[in-house]
């Protein structure tokens, strides 16, 4: 297996740049997993109606993430990671307006979140190995992804607090999708470390 040691990895600015993106999209999707129902029902929708929405968007999330793991091999995975975010933080957007009055954007949520939801899980699952190789990649993995505890933590009890100041889930869902495209732009800031040019370091 060829890549880099924890030691090089951690003295890489992509490292750090890649943790705040992967934290952040777990806390956005953290957040929204513990407050999608309690939002839509504020919104006007019946128990029964959200969890039909909610249902519909698990099935069409996870069918989504064949056909984007293969467009992720094709077009390149870190486009399609920053993409990820992109679409998140739109459909956040669209959210944070759905109620049964504007039920037509129920679509637009699913092709726009939940497409950005199914790009996240499948990408964030190989963008490690594809900046640092395999040579530790279970290690570096979960270094990266140790920043979305505290953030998921922090996350949904923002959401309720906005939501108990404000009576709306607007607020919140709008920071949230500012995380979003925040994430995407450390994406784009990272550049690939040149395994053969860092100094030797123990694992």
């Amino acid at each position: 297996m060829t890549g880099m040691s924890v030691g090089e990895v951690l003295r890489t600015p992509a490292f750090y740049l890649l943790a705040m993106s992967s934290g952040l999209g777990g806390a956005i999707l953290g957040t929204w997993i513990v407050h999608q129902i309690p939002h839509l029902e504020a919104e006007g929708f019946s128990l029964q109606a959200a969890a039909s929405i909610a249902g519909f968007y698990a099935l069409f999330q996870i069918a989504m993430r064949y056909v984007l793991g293969w467009v992720g091999d094709t077009v390149g995975r870190r486009p399609m990671f920053v993409a990820s975010f992109v679409l998140i933080g739109i459909g956040l957007l669209v959210f944070s307006r759905l109620n049964p009055a504007q039920w037509w954007l129920i679509p637009v949520y699913y092709f726009t979140f939940a497409t950005g939801h199914a790009t996240f899980v499948v990408m964030s699952q190989t963008v490690v190995a594809d900046y640092f190789g395999t040579r530790r990649f279970a290690t570096i993995r979960g270094l990266a992804q140790s920043t979305a505890m505290p953030l998921g933590i922090i996350g949904p009890f923002f959401a309720g607090w906005m939501f108990d100041r404000t009576g709306s889930y607007e607020v919140a869902l709008t920071v949230l999708s500012s995380c979003a495209i925040f994430a995407a732009i450390c994406i784009l800031l990272i550049r690939r470390p040149q395994w053969g040019e860092l100094p030797a370091a123990p694992a």
